[in-house]
């Protein structure tokens, strides 16, 4: 294969891709692959839960050079050993072959094969065990690189596989078939794949990562658990890059129009690349911008000051972006964005100024108290309309007697006694 080169290089991929991939291995024996060479049984299931981590440390490596493919309609699996994955390119040619057979099933004993499955066919077969024709030692078999199955209804689907990029094998595996149109020489990904797996858990027991099947990798192959690795996995595909969780938001709940309103954010870097300062903004108008380096693992608040220009409620997005302004996505936890709101009230009336002629204020001087509506106290009397005197004595005699006048108050004593003698002469007559 061209252009192949084994790295400890780690690209991002769908975590939902490769559902078979768990944090805790998948089996809780204590069996290890050694342990089934002479087991007794025929099948590679027993190693299922280690070989589905190594297919996701093969993805984790290299990604999108295997797909998954699911048993049903016109496929199925003859038993729990079968791995559903293949290079696209042999995908492809297996889905065209089942089109020309509309409505026929076709029986897979073996598709993608993981190195501890390869090891136990190939020890197998050297001690003439389960009838097994052939096997390839473990890291050359097509199996392992993704571009082999085999098929037990091998004669049915002879022509079909053929005429769609399939070349079988003949009578001496008459049930294996290799796909020869496209895809990638990766057989050695399979040993890589075990050997990053096994330094991941035993870093004190470290075995060269160069893909090479030689008396290292297979006395630690012979040790592991059949159920799998504590350790899955080397690399989280969705903690790769720059990846962010909103934490929190402080902000005052009240505002007012024309005041200063100031709100904090907190965020932490959940990705494995250090957030540079200057580089990784708080996406507010105007941006604000870190103001030091944040390294994986690591937290930081960004502090927004902002005036309101109308009441109601304010809502502000918090999040971040990097320097070319696309939004930090979120990692393997929690949002990458959150918001605040703060309810916006009108601006108050200014305060009364006791030192500004202008400017009434209560029990001030410039804010005097409404006239009694008499001479008494000194006062000019004050009508409605603001004018002294007469007027306001008239209005009061009108009001006749008992009549308060204009502002309320009792007519004057010299009033009340001209309305007497008014009275007196009136009973003379």
């Amino acid at each position: 294969m061209g252009g192949f080169v084994f790295s400890r290089r780690v690209a991002v991929h769908a975590c939902a891709l490769w559902g078979l991939v768990s944090l805790w291995p998948l089996g809780a024996s204590a069996q290890t692959v050694g342990d089934e060479v002479g087991g007794g049984g025929c099948s590679t299931a027993v190693v299922r839960g280690l070989a589905d981590q190594l297919v996701g440390q093969l993805n984790c490596l290299y990604p999108d050079t295997m797909e998954p493919f699911d048993e049903g309609g016109q496929i199925e699996f003859a038993s729990g050993a079968v791995l559903g994955n293949l290079q696209p390119g042999a995908i492809d040619g297996l889905m065209a072959a089942l089109d020309d057979r509309a409505g026929s099933t076709i029986t897979i004993t073996s598709a993608l094969r993981s190195l501890p499955q390869q090891y136990l066919l190939y020890q197998w077969y050297l001690a003439g065990r389960c009838g097994i024709q052939i096997a390839a030692s473990p890291g050359r078999s097509n199996h392992e690189g993704g571009l082999a199955i085999d098929v037990s209804n091998h004669d049915a689907w002879r022509n079909a596989l053929e005429n769609n990029g399939w070349d079988w094998y003949g009578s001496g595996d008459v049930v294996h078939f290799t796909y020869v149109r496209a895809g990638e020489d990766i057989r050695s990904a399979s040993v890589l794949s075990f050997q990053t797996l096994w330094n991941a858990n035993h870093p004190n027991d470290a075995i060269d990562e160069d893909g090479l099947y030689g008396p290292q990798t297979e006395a630690r192959l012979g040790r592991s658990p059949v159920g799998g690795f504590e350790i899955a996995t080397t690399c989280n595909p969705c903690a790769q890059g720059m990846h962010a969780r909103f934490d929190s938001a402080q902000a005052p709940p009240e505002a007012v129009v024309g005041g200063e309103v100031t709100i904090s954010a907190s965020f932490t870097n959940t990705g494995d690349a250090t957030w540079v300062a200057g580089q990784v903004s708080l996406a507010t108008n105007p941006p604000v911008a870190l103001g030091a380096d944040v390294i994986d693992g690591g937290s930081t608040t960004f502090t927004h000051s902002f005036v309101p220009a109308a009441e109601g409620p304010a809502t502000i997005a918090l999040g971040l972006v990097d320097a070319g302004g696309a939004p930090i996505p979120a990692g393997c936890e929690g949002a990458p964005t959150g918001e605040v709101t703060v309810t916006v009230l009108p601006a108050a009336d200014p305060p009364d100024d006791p030192s500004d002629p202008d400017d009434p204020v209560d029990g001030s001087p410039d804010d005097p108290a409404p006239d009694d509506g008499d001479d008494l106290d000194g006062d000019p009397m004050v009508d409605g309309s603001g004018a002294p005197g007469e007027s306001s004595r008239a209005v009061g005699l009108a009001g006749g007697c008992g009549t308060s006048g204009p502002l309320g108050k009792e007519p004057p004593v010299a009033v009340l006694l001209l309305m007497g003698l008014g009275l007196a002469l009136v009973r003379r007559r």
